[in-house]
C-alpha cells in the first residue's frame, strides 16, 4: 500500500512540474504576443490612426476607394467603348 501512494506522489509531482513548465511556456508566448501587439499599435500610430479608432478609419477608407472606383467608372466613355468595340464589324463593314 505505502507503494502505491509513493506512485501516485511521484504522478502529482510530475504533474506539478509538467504544469510549471507549461505555465513558464504560456508567459513567455503571452510575453512575446504582448511585445508583437505593441509593435503593431506603433505602427498603426505611426501611420496616423490611434489603434481603437482602426476600425472607423478602415471603414472611411472602404468608403474613400468606393467612391473613388465609382468616379473612375464614370469617367470612362463605356457607350463609346461598347460602340466600338462590339460594334467594330460593323464599322469595317462600312469601310469596305
Amino acid at each position: 500500500m505505502g507503494n502505491d501512494f509513493e506512485k501516485e506522489i511521484a504522478k502529482i509531482r510530475q504533474g506539478i512540474e509538467l504544469a510549471k513548465r507549461l505555465r513558464e511556456q504560456a508567459l513567455a508566448r503571452k510575453e512575446l504576443l504582448e511585445n508583437q501587439l505593441q509593435e503593431i499599435e506603433n505602427e498603426i500610430r505611426r501611420l496616423g490612426v490611434e489603434p481603437e479608432r482602426l476600425e472607423e478609419e478602415l471603414a472611411r477608407l472602404e468608403k474613400e476607394i468606393a467612391r473613388a472606383i465609382a468616379e473612375a467608372r464614370e469617367l470612362i466613355p463605356w457607350d463609346l467603348i461598347e460602340k466600338y468595340s462590339a460594334g467594330g464589324n460593323e464599322r469595317r463593314g462600312r469601310e469596305d
